[in-house]
């Protein structure tokens, strides 16, 4: 698959360490030019769309386009479009997860994933949350890895508005093709 969009801002809610940000960054090489990443320093699940107020933030530069916040992923999306990225960088693009647990039903209201994906609509930028289910507390990623891209190209090739954004929720499962 050719690179096709040039920009890309990534976070999530389980924080910078965790396993589904480091599958969403390879996912994502292989469709943008450009990708950034800042995420919580630790775990904000269930943040839903909190801002952190009333404490000073740190953030810290872990590599080139790579940073973790001390705050929620709304404060990372925020931070991240306004003022971590320049304006004639900013990215086209948000990508949020890949959450260990789907959000489904009432968990939209609390999920700090779909949280960062809604700021990102909300600030005019194309947007996607992605979970997966978890069986016995293990992951299958070979869906996500197979399917995830697919989705996310043809997502993002449709003309529709930056004001929506999509939340995807993927089965654990192996696929056999």
């Amino acid at each position: 698959m050719s690179k096709i969009f040039n920009s890309v801002l990534i976070t999530n809610d389980d924080g910078y360490n965790a396993k589904g940000i480091k599958i969403l960054k390879q996912i994502s090489s292989n469709l943008f030019d450009k990708i950034w990443i800042l995420a919580p320093k630790t775990n904000q699940s269930g943040k839903s769309h909190s801002i952190t107020i009333n404490k000073n933030l740190t953030i810290k530069k872990v590599k080139y386009r790579e940073y973790f916040l001390s705050g929620t992923p709304v404060d990372c999306v925020i931070l991240g479009l306004n003022k971590i990225i320049s304006t004639k960088e900013r990215p086209n693009y948000l990508l949020s997860g890949i959450n260990i647990g789907v959000n489904l039903g009432l968990d939209l209201l609390y999920s700090g994933t779909v949280a960062a994906a809604r700021e990102a609509s909300m600030n005019g930028v194309k947007a996607i949350a992605l979970s997966v289910d978890k069986k016995n507390n293990k992951v299958n990623w070979s869906a996500i890895n197979y399917y995830a891209p697919k989705i996310i190209k043809s997502l993002y090739k449709k003309k529709i508005s930056s004001d929506f954004f999509f939340n995807i929720n993927f089965p654990s499962l192996s696929v056999n093709l």
